[in-house]
C-alpha cells in the first residue's frame, strides 16, 4: 500500500498572500484542521494550520480599540510553518508511518512531482487500521496494484452521482474488501454508495463504515 492509497484527495489550499481571517474562516468552512499554503504560480511554500492561527483568536476584536486589525492585515506567509514534510504519493506506507512518528507530525502533504495532490493524516492511518482488522479473514490476499485498481474503480462509479454527497469520503481497499468511509446525511445515501460498491467488477466484498449523521447534527 502506498502513500496514494490512503491518502485524502481534494485537498484544500490557500494562498500566501490571503489574510489570516480568510484562512481561519476557510478553515471552519471546510473542517479541516490544517491547509496547504501555494505561491503565485500553484507551488507548495507552506502550510497554514489551526495551532499557527489560535493565537490571532484574541485579536479579533483590538480593532475596536483603534488598535491596528491584526486579524484582517497580517498574511497567511506571516504565520504558515515554512519548513513541511512532504512525500511523493507512491512512498510506501511503512516508510509514511515511520517518517510520521520519528517526525512527530500529525498530517504529510503528499505531492506528484511538483503538484500537492493529497495529504495523509493521523485518521487515515487509523482507517487502514479498522480497514485491516476488518478484512483479516480475508482469504485471498490482492495485490497492491489490484487493489488500487479496484479503489479507483469505485471512486469511478460514485463520482457525478445524484447521491454523492458524503463528507471525508474514502476508499480503502484490503484483500479484495471495500472499504467505505465517510459522512452521509440519511440511510438512503448510504445504501446507494454500497450499492454502487458492490456493482464495482470483481469486487470481493463492501464493508460500510460510513456514519449517517443529518447535517443539523454535524459540527
Amino acid at each position: 500500500m502506498l502513500a496514494k492509497d490512503v491518502m485524502s484527495e481534494g485537498v484544500i489550499s490557500i494562498a500566501a498572500d490571503a489574510t489570516v481571517l480568510e484562512a481561519a474562516i476557510l478553515l471552519v468552512n471546510t473542517r479541516v484542521s490544517a491547509m496547504p499554503v501555494l505561491d503565485a504560480q500553484g507551488v507548495m511554500v507552506g502550510i497554514v494550520t489551526e495551532g499557527d492561527l489560535i493565537p490571532y483568536a484574541a485579536l479579533e476584536g483590538i480593532a475596536a480599540s483603534g488598535a491596528p486589525d491584526t486579524v484582517r492585515t497580517r498574511r497567511v506567509a506571516d504565520v504558515m510553518t515554512k519548513e513541511v514534510i512532504t512525500v511523493d504519493e507512491n512512498t510506501p506506507l511503512k516508510d509514511l508511518v515511520v517518517l510520521m512518528a520519528g517526525k512527530r507530525v500529525k498530517r504529510i502533504p503528499v505531492r506528484s512531482g511538483k503538484s500537492i495532490v493529497g495529504i495523509v493524516s493521523r485518521i487515515d492511518l487509523l482507517r487502514v487500521i479498522a480497514s485491516r482488522a476488518s478484512s483479516i479473514e480475508t482469504a485471498a490476499s490482492a495485490s497492491s496494484s489490484d487493489e488500487e485498481e479496484l479503489r479507483r474503480a469505485v471512486l469511478a462509479a460514485v463520482k457525478g452521482k445524484s447521491w454523492s454527497v458524503a463528507q471525508r469520503f474514502d476508499v480503502v481497499v484490503v484483500g479484495g474488501a471495500i472499504h467505505l468511509w465517510g459522512i452521509v446525511p440519511n440511510n438512503e445515501t448510504l445504501n446507494s454508495y454500497r450499492s454502487a460498491a458492490q456493482g464495482v467488477p470483481r469486487a470481493n466484498s463492501v464493508v460500510v463504515h460510513m456514519q449517517v449523521m443529518p447535517p443539523a447534527t454535524r459540527r
